[in-house]
């Protein structure tokens, strides 16, 4: 389209679309006798073009939600609105400074660790942030955008679930029992006998670590492999039902050892603990008398009228053997 014939040096152009790019030539001529004689060669700029501006979206993006949810990460996703572009910030507190027009933000769906940050910068409509704290309440909000020869211009308005937060997950650790007892042996005849209980964990950001007490031992392996600690490490952030073996330590002096507490943690989770109580004994036997006296008879009239004693024992690991005097 010819847009300007005659001798200035410019010409405003109207009714042009927003964000387009339009081409434009000028060409110089001579008018005579015989009409108008042109010059259609090229020059320096000369086609050059230019995008007009963009206008803002009159969409927002909308209907923020989350899915994997972990307590380090977690996805996001939103409607689109019809701009052509969007950024989306994240912080921990609805706070949020709009985007000024003609800024083209870098994004980084690491978080940082501080105010807010611009994770996502593109045409799609989800992202997945990661480094982030456990059970921590975030923010999200998501700014529509077009793009044209002034650079970007922003719908800044909120939109239904625009503005939205999602907590992150908690670590946990599930343990199948809080307390084991009836650990005992005698003296000399340690260790006790084993028991059990499970433990798993979920969302977990580091590894899972059980202690012992001082008088307990534990290990992975029935009857072998016992020592004062156990770890495992989490797969995605799951550490499945292990079983763990638990006995009183051996060699250990005649004593109650009640109340010690195998712990179990991982960081940003709460401590889990299973409480043991066991005892050492000292076998005994017990009679009642110390000394019988007076058996006696006449010559070749005996035996002597009989006398007697009790006897017990506490603890004992096999018979009473009893012997007499020649």
């Amino acid at each position: 389209q010819v847009i300007f014939n005659g001798t200035g040096s410019s010409v405003t152009i109207t009714a042009l679309s927003p964000a387009t790019t339009y081409w434009f030539r000028v060409y110089e001529y001579n008018e005579g006798g015989t009409g108008s004689v042109y010059n259609t060669t090229t020059a320096t700029n000369n086609p050059n073009s230019q995008t007009t501006a963009a206008t803002a979206p009159t969409t927002q993006a909308s209907n923020i939600v989350f899915s994997s949810i972990g307590a380090t990460q977690m996805t996001v996703s939103w409607t689109n609105g019809n701009g052509s572009k969007r950024i989306v910030k994240i912080n921990t507190s609805n706070s949020f400074a709009n985007p000024a027009n003609g800024d083209n933000p870098t994004a980084d769906n690491s978080w940082n660790g501080t105010g807010e940050q611009v994770i996502f910068n593109g045409t799609g409509s989800s992202v997945t942030i990661t480094a982030l704290s456990p059970t921590t309440t975030y923010w999200y909000r998501v700014y529509e955008y077009n793009e044209g020869g002034t650079g970007s211009v922003y719908n800044t308005t909120t939109a239904t679930n625009n503005p939205k937060s999602q907590i992150t997950a908690t670590p946990t650790i599930v343990i199948s029992t809080t307390s084991l007892s009836g650990f005992v042996y005698n003296l000399g005849a340690g260790p006790s006998q084993e028991q059990t209980f499970t433990i798993s964990g979920s969302d977990l950001v580091a590894n899972l670590s059980i202690s012992a007490p001082t008088h307990y031992e534990i290990s992975q392996t029935s009857g072998s492999g016992y020592g004062a600690s156990l770890s495992f490490t989490p797969s995605g952030g799951t550490v499945s039902s292990k079983t763990i073996y638990v006995r009183l330590k051996a060699g250990l002096a005649v004593a109650t050892y009640n109340d010690e507490a195998i712990t179990a943690s991982s960081t940003s989770a709460a401590n889990k603990t299973v409480t043991c109580s066991g005892t050492v004994y000292q076998p005994g036997i017990t009679v009642s008398t110390t000394s019988l006296s007076a058996f006696s008879y006449i010559l070749d009239s005996g035996p002597s009228a009989d006398q007697s004693f009790t006897i017990g024992g506490t603890h004992l690991s096999g018979s009473i053997n009893i012997t007499v005097p020649t």
